[in-house]
């Protein structure tokens, strides 16, 4: 059987069309789970998976290149006819999806995502054995997943950026494995309506779904922990790393263009492409013109998990220069944006995601214990939120901008922090429980270009009505 790798390597068409063209894969996308089952049932544009079934797939392989190369150019063709991405107010990127009313990663939240008006739509990527690449926020698939329910006995203990994860890994099963797999929503808070119905999509299914869309619809794939996956031994083996699976993927699918960001060519078909690792952009650099982000943490000890650099290191002059030689933009971690100040005392602390206790400049600098990942046991989590104020509180206290933004426009790097999220605990002490005090703090005041929402809709809909109001 040929390798996803191999194929990507000798031919430019699209993803999904490559992997009907491999027999193992075929059957299983011809025979959609729930998730392409809601798809077609609630959009006429959902993705046609396969033009034959694997019985009539053409097994001459210059037969099969020529097939793609006709897909290609009609894909292109009707991609150049779609209407371009909108550039009259800033991103609404779809974090994971819409991943707030349903499970993150899933076909359902990306198209809900877009018919919500997501500009962009988020892909994390993890490898599992057999090279093929999957969307999950992370490498182990226990808090989103039932993989512990069918797969108890490949439980395993890995070392990610410096800390134990145990758990069902996707780097230890194969795609025919990962895709038995049903997701479940992650927060206890949320729906839970749709656990079980849907399977976990592969990046190639990610990318039909954007191709697929009535307009240019961008893709943000993440490539996760490339220094932990590129150490893995299939990788090895193969004598690849995650960057070039993933440079391969897109670049298949016609995400080569070496337009420049918010050109009318790259409008068409929209990309970024993101990673907590500045070697790995470095090596993405290398394989692509796309345009890259550097995503960044800033909660209390962060380093980054390749170089070990703190978050003062990160957004020093010196360092933020050489970033704007290969990089278009910065992801910051929302909080590392404002302090919360009292208004009685006009002391500076941090609130909202990670209810961390210093500014996100600071806090790695202060002399915290390093943390490269999100699986630290001292630090609270980013995604945990803080304790709702009681009612009344919030009037004595207010946000105070650190200055990040505005450093890192003046490098000429776009601004996308993560992660809008309506639920009140999410929401920076100062608004109440308000989103759009939040929204208006981050566009009005701070001028961000875009930002991470895990209700996109919420988000498109208010930078709709701000735009509205302007004209």
């Amino acid at each position: 059987m040929w390798l996803l790798p191999a194929i990507l390597a000798a031919s430019s068409a699209p993803a999904s069309l490559l992997l009907s063209s491999l027999p193992s894969t075929a059957a299983a996308l011809r025979q959609p789970g729930p998730a392409a089952a809601a798809l077609e049932a609630g959009r006429s544009w959902a993705p046609q998976w396969l033009p034959f079934s694997s019985e009539e797939a053409p097994k001459d392989r210059k037969q099969v290149t020529q097939l793609h190369l006709q897909q290609q150019q009609q894909q292109q063709q009707q991609q150049q006819q779609k209407p371009l991405l909108q550039d009259s107010r800033p991103y609404v990127t779809a974090h994971r999806g819409a991943s707030g009313p349903l499970p993150e990663h899933t076909l359902p939240a990306y198209t809900t995502a877009i018919a919500q008006g997501a500009d962009f739509i988020e892909c994390d990527v993890v490898v599992t054995r057999d090279l093929q690449l999957v969307c999950r926020h992370e490498p182990n698939l226990n808090s989103t997943t039932d993989a512990w329910q069918l797969f108890p006995h490949r439980a395993a203990t890995y070392s990610i950026d410096g800390e134990a994860v145990s758990g069902i890994f996707a780097a230890d099963l194969t795609l025919a494995e990962v895709k038995q797999l049903r997701t479940k929503q992650r927060w206890a808070f949320r729906d839970h309506t749709h656990d079980g119905a849907f399977a976990i999509p592969t990046l190639a299914e990610f990318l039909d779904v954007a191709l697929s869309a009535p307009r240019a619809v961008g893709i943000y794939p993440e490539v996760k922990h490339p220094t932990w996956h590129n150490s893995l031994p299939q990788l090895l083996a193969a004598g690849t790393s995650i960057e070039q699976l993933v440079v391969d993927a897109l670049h298949a699918c016609g995400y080569a263009a070496s337009a420049p960001v918010a050109s009318d060519a790259w409008r068409a078909q929209p990309v970024f492409i993101q990673s907590f690792e500045p070697t790995s952009l470095q090596r993405l650099a290398g394989m692509t013109c796309m345009p890259l982000v550097l995503l960044m943490g800033g909660w209390e000890g962060y380093v980054a998990p390749d170089t070990g650099m703190t978050h003062a290191e990160m957004i020093s002059d010196e360092f933020l220069s050489e970033l704007a030689g290969y990089a278009a933009g910065v992801g910051p971690w929302k909080s590392s944006l404002y302090t919360v100040v009292s208004g009685e005392s006009g002391s500076g602390d941090v609130g909202s995601d990670g209810n961390s206790s210093t500014d996100g400049a600071g806090a790695a600098a202060a002399g915290a214990a390093p943390c490269r990942s999100m699986h630290c046991s001292n630090f609270i989590h980013p995604d945990v939120g803080r304790q709702v104020e009681p009612p009344g509180s919030s009037s004595r206290v207010r946000l105070q901008s650190t200055g990040l933004v505005a450093k890192l426009h003046q490098y000429g790097l776009a601004v996308h922090p993560y992660t809008l999220r309506d639920e009140e605990q999410f929401v920076p002490e100062g608004c109440a429980g308000d989103i759009s005090c939040e929204f208006a703090w981050l566009f009005d005041s701070e001028q961000i270009d875009g930002g991470f929402a895990d209700w996109p809709g919420t988000l498109h809909d208010w930078l709709q009505q701000r735009a509205t109001a302007d004209a």
